[in-house]
């Protein structure tokens, strides 16, 4: 059978001052992570409701682009490079092309001022200095750059006011998600594979293929494999739990698995499930799951 190992250390919990530098980066990057999932839902859906799915490429009468030509071209540039990657031009963009727009004096008049007035009640100016503080620790943390637990409590804080205020304008309006429920946000293992949540929202049943290029799982073999969850809901608000043939084996965002001469199949599955507290559920028992595929072939003779 494969072995399990659970995941006992909770970075999120933890006071910051106990951590590592390494793990100080993980929490900050975490939370901006989950900002940005939500900075690409405010703008996608403010704007295409304005101006269509294409909205990056409209332009008016006069010729005038409703954004640069800079971001345009860099992200469309990240959309032909991975394309699987990105199934929506909006999943290319990068915290700086979010904040642009966003902050973009017409932009933020027309669409985005109602998303964050509450929150950030001295306009524009002042929102723009929140994100640039937050990009700023962004390069930090992406560069392996040493971040100071201020940095860290400043990604935790500013990241969940900038979510909180749009999480309150969706609930005010009416426009909450039908399901306002934790999700994963990506999926990675010790392979060295990193899966965004937008590679498999379209039609991919939530489905990851590990058995891709040179990779052959064989007896003996060990993987890592971890989830993370939407930043913006506490951890004691839902479960994670990981499953092979229905059988729960472990909780927790992070599994190992070794295998075994049991494992040998062509179509081993491994689950991981998110489960809130709530009575209800966006799948009847459960809110969020991805599917690992993978094939374990019998060992060398």
């Amino acid at each position: 059978m494969v072995s399990f190992k659970k995941n006992t250390k909770d970075l999120l919990y933890m006071p910051l001052f106990k951590l590592t530098d390494s793990e100080i980066r993980e929490v900050a990057r975490k939370h901006i992570e989950s900002l940005e999932f939500w900075l690409r839902r405010t703008i996608n859906d403010s704007l295409t409701s304005a101006y269509g799915k294409d909205y990056w490429s409209y332009h008016n009468d006069k010729g005038l682009f409703l954004l640069k030509q800079e971001i345009r071209n860099k992200v469309s540039e990240r959309v032909s490079a991975e394309p699987d990657r990105y199934p929506r031009w909006i999943d290319a963009t990068l915290i700086e092309h979010q904040v642009f727009i966003i902050c973009k004096e017409d932009l933020y008049n027309d669409y985005f001022r109602p998303y964050f007035e509450t929150e950030f009640r001295f306009g524009r100016i002042h929102l723009k200095s929140v994100f640039d503080t937050l990009i700023k620790i962004r390069n930090k943390v992406s560069h392996a750059n040493p971040t100071s637990i201020r940095d860290a409590e400043k990604a935790i804080c500013y990241s969940n006011d900038l979510i909180d205020s749009i999480k309150k304008y969706y609930s005010d309006h009416n426009m909450n998600q039908d399901f306002n429920v934790p999700r994963i946000l990506s999926y990675s293992d010790s392979l060295g594979n990193k899966v965004y949540s937008e590679e498999w929202e379209e039609g991919a049943l939530n489905s990851i293929k590990l058995n891709v290029g040179n990779t052959k799982f064989r007896p003996g073999d060990r993987i890592r494999m971890s989830v993370e969850i939407d930043s913006s809901f506490a951890l004691d608000e839902y479960k994670i739990e990981w499953s092979i043939d229905y059988k729960i084996r472990a909780t927790g965002e992070l599994i190992e698995l070794v295998f075994t001469d049991e494992d040998v199949d062509a179509n081993f599955m491994v689950k991981a499930r998110v489960t809130s507290n709530k009575a209800w559920h966006k799948y009847g028992s459960y809110d969020d799951i991805i599917r690992i595929h993978m094939s374990v072939f019998p060992p060398l003779s």
